[in-house]
């Protein structure tokens, strides 16, 4: 009886130091990347915002699509790598500009250095066709 409760007792031990692991391991992977940046690319000047989401691996990056009286800012869903939790990546994801065309955006990401980021989008819309435009950023205090 007392080596059952043993196995037991030892399960349970197990149970909440590796419940415990699993829950401080996600360690914040997106807070290098999470605030403002300003720098050049796609159409000139840009800024990007990049806030956090609901878990410390996916954040939501604002990105402006078309152009003119037709442009729309977009709010695109990103993942951080859990290996290298520099890099970032955005599966394909489709959006409507004020005019009704639709985009369908990807792209990803990485952090260079401790102050800077290059993004590249990947764009398709039947006005423009495809494009790529890369952005290379710094973070703004």
């Amino acid at each position: 009886m007392m080596r059952l409760f043993g196995v037991s007792f030892v399960a349970a031990v197990f149970t909440l130091l590796v419940g415990g692991c699993t829950k401080t391991a996600d360690n914040g992977a997106t807070a290098p990347f999470v605030g403002n940046w300003a720098g050049t690319g796609c159409s000139g000047n840009t800024s990007v915002r990049i806030d956090k989401s609901n878990t410390n691996y996916t954040m939501t990056i604002s990105y402006m699509i078309a152009s003119d009286s037709c442009q729309q800012q977009v709010n695109m869903l990103a993942t951080v790598s859990s290996i290298d939790m520099s890099n970032f990546s955005m599966g394909v994801q489709r959006f409507i500009d004020k005019c009704g065309t639709q985009f369908t955006l990807s792209g990803g990401g990485a952090i260079t250095t401790n102050d800077t980021m290059l993004i590249t989008v990947y764009s398709q819309s039947a006005k423009t066709g495809i494009q790529a435009c890369t952005f290379k950023g710094y973070k703004v205090l």
